[in-house]
């Protein structure tokens, strides 16, 4: 039984991805420190298939979907997605 899971709030996730699996570290941006660069603190790790990725990844775009329809659209910066490679619409 596993009643100790721990609970932490997530800012930054980065992916490992190789032909076997993901891996997915998720943290907490901290302040910045030397060279004025903000660190970030790994908290968790999860590996996952392929397989569960592709899911995941569907899952995600489908609960955000619905979290959008019920309270409204999530703006965010363009700058942002373009920082990060990616288009501003799904």
């Amino acid at each position: 039984m596993m009643d100790s899971i721990p609970e932490f709030y997530c800012d930054s996730v980065a992916f490992e991805v190789n032909a076997y699996g993901f891996t997915l570290n998720l943290g907490k941006t901290q302040p910045a420190g030397e060279g004025g660069q903000p660190a970030t603190h790994v908290y968790a790790r999860a590996h996952i298939s392929p397989q569960h990725a592709k899911v995941l990844a569907r899952l995600f775009v489908m609960n955000v979907k619905r979290y959008e329809e019920q309270f409204g659209s999530i703006e965010l910066p363009n700058a942002l997605y373009q920082s990060l490679g990616l288009p501003a619409e799904w």
